[in-house]
Formats: structure tokens, sequence, C-alpha cells
């Protein structure tokens, strides 16, 4: 069953990490303790002696704050391991651990014991923190769905929770709302900002009849939606769901330490085996070249056998892996973080050696979805500073990103603006203006139908080129006169072609490009990139 999606906390809810933290903690401060010279015998109960008493051995056990910290460890770490076992049936570094832990508890190092379990938990912290950290940055994902809307019951505006939407229901959504629902608009026209979900570059015109998707931006004007899908059956809604799935779920890709433990583990059960048999072998007949020693039974030679044997489980745990692979990890996923890089998790990062192939989302990742003006298309005899400068004293009172693009132009050209007498802006075809140097119109070819000013060939062919180009066109018109031709289009990010180039060297073939941006935009950006 789907679980309704109302806010970000409730998609990625899971357990806390925080148990995990402060046992950790806790172990630590437990062996700072046990190493204190004034505290470290301190806590000291009772001592037992070992069997068969007759060899003499004697095996002290005091119960010191080394050995708290190998009990409270040493129960979480065998729990898991059997539990890796019995589940899972997969055998990992989690089972390395647990053995060494017996093992040097079996022979009396307790203290050695204890480290061995701290330093598993401690790995087990970093890929933690490190979990974390990514699952925090992936709720930002989620902010594209609006928590509450408008609904409009019987005419009226009523504020309501999206998740208490069905379908059929009506949503008005104001200039700079997101969208609830994926829907179909009923009434109004304004432009619309789906960038977080299709990559387009620009906002989108919208008007009756037209699709939008829940988590798309209104930009302008008032937009009432009929809903189709909502909660969790929009496209954010299963973005999000799938989002974290894909964190909760296990990766099939287990990590090295674990890879590793899987061959090294019989290895290491194959050398104690081996050290058991010969020492065996050696205190069972060492009576024959030392006339002196002591003979034993197999019993007895077992038991002093057991030591070395278990000696060898202690010395080779691979604490150094264990730790190693999680502080790598978290080093590397620490030096992506800070270049704006995102990775799922170690296991994600180890699959990187194996890529042979890369797929590039355009908008905000080949591109800055920044603006840029591109070609500029005088149709008279005026500049293209006179061009920009009409343009802008007409656009400097919208807030439309395509004006504030043109008004940032203009002061980069240090141009003089028009005063600016009138102004009135058409949502999703652009704006009118009356200035002290007539009346301009800048926008969409249907603005200038609406207002009924006649487009030229050479217009049109520029529209059509700049559409070839993958550049917004907007067309710029006064007193009933089209000037030219403005082009916008997304900003390249600086490296992007460096870094293909560093790819194909480094053998990743092919490589290609993903968008929800119109198709022009999306073979411009592939040509300046020459991507294959």
């Amino acid at each position: 069953m789907h679980r309704e999606i109302s806010h970000p906390d409730d998609a990625f809810a899971e357990e806390s990490n925080w148990p995990l933290y402060f046992l950790t903690g806790l172990l630590a401060a437990l062996l700072a303790l046990h190493l204190l010279p004034l505290l470290g015998d301190w806590l000291r109960w009772t001592t037992f002696q070992s069997w068969p008493k007759d060899l003499g051995t004697v095996w002290n056990i005091k119960i010191t704050f080394a050995l708290l910290a190998a009990m409270l460890g040493g129960a979480r770490v065998i729990f898991i391991a059997l539990q890796g076992i019995a589940v899972e049936a997969k055998i990992g570094a989690d089972v390395a651990i647990a053995v060494a832990f017996l093992a040097a508890l079996s022979i009396g190092e307790v203290m050695v014991a204890a480290e061995v379990v701290f330093i598993g938990m401690f790995g087990e912290c970093l890929e933690a923190f490190t979990f974390d950290r990514t699952k925090a940055a992936m709720r930002q994902i989620v902010e594209v769905f609006p928590i509450r809307c408008w609904l409009l019951k019987d005419g009226k505006e009523e504020r309501v929770f999206t998740r208490d939407l069905q379908v059929g229901d009506q949503v008005v959504v104001k200039p700079g709302a997101k969208v609830p629902v994926d829907g179909v608009v009923m009434s109004g026209r304004s432009a619309v900002d789906a960038s977080p979900l299709t990559g387009e570059s620009l906002p989108i015109d919208k008007g009756p009849g037209d699709e939008v998707l829940a988590g798309s931006i209104n930009q302008f004007g008032a937009l009432t939606i009929e809903a189709k899908r909502v909660a969790q059956q929009t496209v954010a809604g299963r973005v999000i769901e799938l989002t974290a799935k894909a964190l909760k779920s296990k990766s099939n890709i287990e990590r090295t330490a674990d890879r590793l433990a899987r061959l090294f583990l019989p290895i290491v059960a194959g050398i104690a085996a081996f050290t058991l048999l010969a020492c065996m072998f050696y205190f069972s007949t060492i009576w024959i070249i030392r006339p002196d020693a002591p003979r034993m039974n197999l019993r007895q030679a077992f038991t002093m056998s057991v030591y070395p044997a278990l000696s060898v489980l202690v010395v080779a745990c691979p604490c150094a892996l264990i730790l190693a692979t999680p502080a790598a990890v978290i080093a590397a996923l620490g030096r992506l973080a800070g270049t704006g890089v995102l990775i799922k998790s170690g296991a994600a990062l180890e699959r990187l050696a194996n890529v042979k192939a890369f797929a590039f989302d355009k908008t905000g990742t080949i591109t800055e979805a920044k603006l840029e003006l591109g070609e500029l298309v005088c149709l008279t005899d005026i500049s293209a500073d006179e061009l920009v400068r009409i343009a802008a004293s007409a656009e400097q009172q919208s807030e439309h990103p395509l004006a504030r693009l043109i008004v940032q132009e203009a002061k980069r050209r240090s141009v003089q603006l028009d005063e600016v007498q009138e102004f009135l802006a058409h949502p999703g075809a652009g704006v009118t203006a009356k200035t002290t140097a007539g009346n301009v119109l800048i926008g969409t070819r249907r603005l200038m139908e609406e207002q009924h000013v006649a487009i030229p060939e050479a217009a049109t062919a520029a529209l059509g080129r700049l559409d070839e180009a993958g550049q917004t066109a907007l067309l710029v018109a006064r007193d009933g006169v089209v000037l030219g031709v403005l082009g916008a289009r997304d900003r390249l990010r600086d490296g992007a072609v460096g870094l293909l180039k560093e790819l194909r060297e480094l053998g990743i073939d092919p490589i290609v490009l993903l968008t929800g941006d119109r198709e022009a935009a999306a073979k411009s950006v592939a040509r300046d990139l020459t991507f294959s």
C-alpha cells in the first residue's frame, strides 16, 4: 500500500542512528577510563582460576571498565553477526569482528576484545554519518511538494492540506505558489516553472486545457487547476517515494570489507586450525626431544594449544580494513559534497570503478540553470545597444526571469533607460509598456498577434533560427513595428567540455545527455559539448 506524502520527513522517516552514536561514545568513554592510571584498576570485583589447575595456568578476569565496554559492544556485534548469518545468509565483516571478539575474550585479553568492538562500531558510525548527511541532502528533493494549498469549494477558497485533496478537486494556485497536484488548467493563464521536475530551463506558458505537474512554480497570474493525480500518485510524489526507497533499500553491491571477509575468514580459520594441530603435535611429542618436559595426553595438549590458535584469530582481525573502508568513503563523499556531487552510499561510490557509460542531466548539471542573453537580431537600422535599451525600458518593472536578464544586460552595456508611464504584464506572453519613447511590446508571437502587430518574414525566419538553436526568442516592437528579436539560453557550466574530454580519456563511452527540456535546446547543448 502506498503511503501518503505530506511532509519530507514522512518520506524519509526511519530508525535513527543516534543509539549507535551513543553506544560508541559510551565505549570510548569506558576505554578512556580504563586507561587512566588512577581509575584503570578501580572497578575490580573478583578473579577466577582457569581449568585445569594442575597445569598452573591462571586466568584472571577483572571486572574493569574495559570488560564493561567489551560486554556492551560485544553483545551488539554478536547479535548483528548472527542476524546476518541467520536472516540474510551473509558472512561479512561483522562476523570477522565477532570471531575476533570471542577469541580475545577466550584468551583473557579483555582490552583487545573491547578495542576490536570499538573499532568496528566506529567504522559503522562513519558510515552512518555519511548516510545521514546524504539523507539530509536528499530531503531537498521533496521540497518541491507543497504541504498546503487553496481548495476551490462552492466558489470559495479554503486552505487545506495537500494530503486531503482528491481527484476532481479544483485548486487555486496563486502567483509564486507551487502547484499541489498533477492536473489540467481550467481557467487563468501564467508562466509555470517546471524545471525542478522536467529540466526545462525557462517557464512555460500555461492556459486552459494545458497540463501542469505538482511541484511546478506558478510565476504570475492565478491558475485554477482540476486535480487528475494527487499525493503519491503525482510525478513529484513518485519521485519522493522512489528516492526514499532507494535510500532505505540495501544495495546489491556489498562493501569491500564484506567481500574480502568472505574470503578472509576461511583462510584465517584454516591458519588457526593449522596452528591448533601443530601446537597439539608439539605439546604431545615435546617429551621425546626434551625428556624433562611433562608428558601430555591429547586433552592436555589441546588445552595448551587453544591459546595460540585463538591468538591467530585475534591478530588476524581485519580492523584496519573495517575502519579504513568507511574512512575512505567518508573522505571521498566529503570531497564530492564540496563540489556539489551527491552520492547515495559508499557502495554506490565503489560502483564507479566499473562504470563504462555516463548519462548527464542537462539543467543544473551540464548547464548552470542561469539564463544568458543569446543572439540579438536587429530588423531595422537600430543598433544592438538600442534594441536592448528599448526592451529593458519596458521590462524594468517586470519580475520575469527574462525581464531581469534583459535589464541586467542593459546595465552591463551602460545604456540609459526610458521612463515607464504605464505597464501591463501578460502572463505567459510578455509585457506592454508606455514609455517616454513610445508604446513598446515584448513577448511571444501570440502577444504580437493579439496586439495586431504585423510580424515581418525576417522576424519569422529569426524566430525559427533561434528555436533550432535552442534559444527562447522574444519579439521587440515599438509603435506597431517589430524592431528585432532577443534570444535567451541556458548558460553552460564552466569546465563541462573539459570534463567530457577527461571522461573519454578514461575510456568512458558512450556519454549521453538526458533532459525534459525542449528537443531543440537539448540538441544545441549536445552540439556545443559534442556528446556522443
